[in-house]
């Protein structure tokens, strides 16, 4: 009898160790599994500093009615990814958080995020359900109406302070010059230089056309043509020619007397010789 109470005892303790460990094991996984499942993607990093005065622009606002609209794209996810979070901190309006908008087989998904008035991101990233991710991109900025900063023209339909020009199509008040473009009062023109007196009225002005004198044109006189320089080829004076004489019987007598004188004097030598 002892023996099967004190073995009924030992059951019961080892079940009761086995029920605490399955708690155990049961509660480690609840707090666990989740924080293991989400993934932070941080903000693709050109994208860090972005302002949305210099940033490209769309028409794109997602349904949202904020001033400035910030379009956020997250690819590169699981297929079927639940929606996750982004959270974006800016310059001026703080964090901002927007629930993602999953495309297509849940790979993709998309987050807007608004602000009152032109902002700088300082930082952002998105907690997504997926093991898998590429690129968190700033996508595009959407401008709704943003007010205008301190400084700025005043809306149309509002009156200019005192000391601005009134907008187009408005007459100014009494004493006060109207702007360029614009038609003084009674339909006349007021003299170069002059302010019509208000009340009165300009009598019209004969503007008197300047004389036309006829201007004969100078007479110019004609220039020689110009020459270039040449030397002179120097003359080469030509040699008379000599007088032709014609043949005289003179000349033959000469020659004869001048043989017959050589011819003795050659026999006179040859005697001298002989002696």
């Amino acid at each position: 009898m002892k023996t099967s109470v004190v073995r009924g005892a030992a059951a019961r303790q080892r079940m009761r160790g086995m029920i605490l460990l399955t708690l155990a094991a049961a509660v480690v996984l609840m707090l666990h599994v989740p924080a293991m499942a989400l993934t932070q993607v941080n903000l693709h990093g050109p994208h860090v500093g972005a302002n949305s005065e210099t940033f490209g622009t769309s028409s794109d606002t997602g349904g949202l009615t904020d001033a400035v609209v910030w379009h956020f794209v997250l690819n590169g996810l699981d297929h079927g990814s639940p929606p996750g979070t982004i959270y974006v901190t800016f310059a001026s309006a703080g964090l901002k958080t927007a629930t993602g908008g999953p495309v297509g087989v849940g790979a993709v998904q998309h987050y807007y995020v608004g602000t009152p008035a032109h902002d700088t991101i300082v930082s952002a990233y998105a907690m997504v359900d997926s093991e898998g991710f590429n690129l968190l991109v700033l996508s595009h900025v959407a401008l709704n109406q943003v007010p205008p900063p301190n400084g700025e023209e005043p809306p149309n339909g509002e009156e200019p302070p005192n000391g601005e020009e009134p907008p187009n199509g408005e007459e100014p008040p009494n004493g006060e010059e109207p702007p360029n473009g614009e038609e003084p009062p009674n339909g006349e023109e007021p003299p170069n230089g002059e302010e019509p007196p208000n009340g009165e009225e300009l009598p019209p002005v004969d503007e008197e056309e300047p004389p036309v004198t006829e201007e004969e044109p100078p007479v110019t006189e004609e220039e020689e043509p110009f020459l270039p320089f040449t030397e002179a080829e120097p003359v080469v004076e030509k040699e008379e020619a000599e007088p032709f004489l014609p043949f005289t019987g003179a000349d033959l007598g000469l020659l004869s007397l001048a043989a017959a004188a050589s011819a003795a004097l050659g026999a006179g030598l040859r005697r001298l010789g002989l002696r």
